[in-house]
């Protein structure tokens, strides 16, 4: 796109095939990051320009499919502190870096769901915290748009502390469930896999092996006074022919 004269207050840039690659590099990073781009019949910028006739200094650019975004430019990208508001419903507050959420800062979802923390290139990554539309919360640190590890609060009032893989609960983890139960152990795949002590509310103990969120192997189940109730080979949550009852 060629440059603009810096006399002109605002600017208005209609779009062709050969235009294109350079609005969607220099504008849609900013305002058309989260939704598909297609079109774009204007821009319009109010504010403050260098000599070249770029947007440099505070301003606010315009487009016209409703988003609008008003922070500090730099040689025609977003630099610095910027709110966009997105035609959508959608806010966010915070840091840019050449046209890039990076930095803290704080996405306000049409849906409701709202993310603080730090970004980096568009995508959540350091520590965050994270509120789902429907309620549920997850603080703790992310990477590249992805839970690593922290604390998960269900709405329901469950709660997890402990790894993540691909956004499912991996690794070592420990549930608090909102009816007393308690469990320590190894999560794949968002569910209790391999070697976990589960202390229900009564007072009872397993501890032993799971299998896709169910009890499956070795384990030995206690009670409240450490008795043994049942120690062998368990399957599909129950005890199998080949045990030892005490």
């Amino acid at each position: 796109m060629a440059p603009i004269a810096a006399s002109l207050i605002s600017i208005y840039c209609a779009v062709d095939k050969s235009k294109i690659n350079r609005v969607s590099q220099g504008y849609n990073g900013i305002i058309l990051s989260n939704i598909p781009y297609s079109f774009c019949d204007t821009f319009k910028y109010n504010g403050k320009r260098n000599k070249a006739g770029q947007m440099h200094g505070k301003g606010t650019l315009r487009d016209s499919l409703g988003n609008e975004c008003t922070g500090e430019f730099k040689n025609d990208n977003l630099d610095g502190f910027g709110i966009v508001k997105y035609a959508d419903g959608g806010v966010y507050k915070g840091q840019w870096t050449n046209n890039m959420r990076n930095g803290h800062g704080i996405y306000e979802y049409a849906d409701g769901s709202v993310y603080e923390g730090e970004w980096k290139n568009h995508m959540y990554h350091g520590n965050g915290k994270k509120r789902n539309a429907n309620g549920d919360v997850f603080e703790g640190l992310f990477k590249e748009d992805k839970k690593v590890n922290g604390i998960y609060r269900f709405v329901d009032g469950d709660v997890y502390e402990g790894g993540y893989i691909d956004n499912k609960r991996h690794g070592h983890g420990k549930s608090h469930y909102v009816n007393g139960d308690v469990y320590v152990g190894d999560y794949a795949n968002d569910n209790r896999h391999g070697h976990g002590l589960y202390q229900f509310n009564n007072g009872n103990v397993y501890d032993g092996e799971w299998e896709n969120g169910i009890i499956c192997g070795q384990g030995t189940l206690r009670d409240s006074d450490g008795s043994i109730i049942y120690d062998g080979q368990w399957k599909d949550g129950a005890p199998t022919n080949n045990y030892i009852e005490v």
